[in-house]
């Protein structure tokens, strides 16, 4: 992808999440404050962001952006993370190439979330944007 990891781009509307229920999730949005005080994100911390099997978790989202989940994270990620914020920031639609994040968080990555379906992001190159399914009362998925 290319982007430059001191990239300055600011989205006003995007969050970090960090669950502090776990052990070290208080101290790991401590560790992230000042990064996000300096990219114009919301620091947003929660009681529980579930799959517990990987603990102190951390995601970021924005509307027209791809999410990402990290678990099994501690207080000295926190670089890290904030250096592949900066690369999300800095991504038309928040999708970081693999070969582009910070190799410290390359076995901690759970998964991404594609943009709400009413974005305008479109999925990647050979990658089919996922359709949502309406479920009406009564109906069962």
């Amino acid at each position: 992808m290319g982007t430059d990891p001191g990239c300055t781009a600011r989205i006003s509307d995007a969050e970090i999440h960090v669950c502090t229920l776990c052990p070290q999730g208080e101290t790991l949005a401590q560790a992230m404050a000042p990064a996000a005080a300096e990219l114009s994100c919301t620091l947003l911390r929660f009681q529980c962001l579930g799959g517990c099997t990987r603990r102190t978790r951390a995601s970021i989202a924005a509307p027209g952006r791809w999410g990402w989940m990290f678990g099994g994270l501690s207080p000295a990620d926190a670089a890290a993370l904030t250096d592949f914020i900066r690369l999300w920031l800095a991504a038309p639609d928040g999708l970081v190439l693999k070969d582009d994040r910070p190799p410290q968080l390359q076995d901690k990555l759970l998964g991404r979330m594609p943009p709400c379906a009413s974005s305008s992001a479109q999925a990647p190159p050979g990658m089919k944007r996922p359709r949502p399914k309406t479920v009406h009362k009564g109906e069962t998925r």
